[in-house]
This record gives structure tokens, sequence and C-alpha cells, in this order.
């Protein structure tokens, strides 16, 4: 007869077995898959592509029942807001007061020019753009302030 054979398992391979299966599952783990970069475009090269043209831009500039209009020119604008007298995006800085303040100085009514209040646009259009302007403020002088008659009420007291 032939004796049966008993299956034993050692604690020593046990031990070995479970050691590896946590060591592979520890670095296993720990490996992270990165997503594949997206180049990015350099901003100039967006920024030229958002430049719009608006063409025969003049501005009227109205102050009671005068008015001033300057000559038509192309204006370069960008998406952002900003604008410019070249088609380069680099070179659209200005904002649109800055803009309308370059046509109001080359205004020659001086009445005009010299206005006090000026309603500047936010975004400038293509065509008539009309810009209203107040009056020159009226000179009223102060006979005295609040400080003088703090004072005299002082003196008084």
């Amino acid at each position: 007869m032939k004796k049966e054979r008993l299956d034993k398992f050692s604690i020593r391979k046990l031990t070995v077995g479970a050691a590896s299966v946590l060591i592979g599952v520890a670095f296993g783990a720990t490996t992270v898959s990165a997503a594949p970069t997206v180049p990015q475009a350099p901003a100039t090269g967006q920024q030229a592509t958002e430049v719009i043209e608006l063409k025969d831009v003049k501005f009227t500039f109205k102050m009671g029942d005068k008015s001033a209009t300057t000559r038509a020119v192309t204006i370069y604008a960008t998406k952002d807001g900003h604008y410019g007298f070249e088609k380069d995006a680099a070179k659209c800085t200005s904002t649109a007061a800055q803009i309308v303040s370059t046509f109001l100085d080359s205004v020659s009514d001086d009445a005009i020019k010299n206005a006090q209040g000026v309603a500047y646009p936010e975004k400038i259009v293509a065509g008539e753009n009309t810009v209203e302007l107040a009056a020159q403020h009226a000179s009223n002088k102060v006979e005295h302030s609040d400080a003088d008659l703090t004072k005299r009420s002082r003196k008084k007291g």
C-alpha cells in the first residue's frame, strides 16, 4: 500500500508569498498615469487672430448746440477691449477712453476741446460714434469754507 501524502504548508512559504503580494500592491498602487500634454500656442499668436478691423470710425463731439466731427479712420480692436491704429495685436494697448481723448485733442474748436465732462464710451464701433460733453463748470467762488465757518463759531462762543 501506498502511503497517502499530506500536503503541508509551511509558515515561511505563506509569509514570503503574502509579503510579495503586499509589495506588488504597494508599488503598483503608486504608479500614476499622466494625461498627455496639449501644446499651447503662444499668446501673441492667439491675439493676432483676435484683431477686428473697425472701418470709417469717426467721432462726433456734442456740447449743447455745438458739435465737431473728426475725420474717418480705421481702428483695430482686440476681443479683450483694447484698441490701436495698427493691425498688430501687441500694439493694440489703448482703451476706448484713450482713443477718444486722442481724437478730442485733434478737434479745432477750443470750447469743445477744453470741455470738462466727457462721457467716454465703453466701446468703439465702426462708423459714427457720438460723445457727449458737458460745458465747462461755472466758476462759483466759495466765500467761506467749512473750516472758516467753524473757526468763526469758536471765536464767537
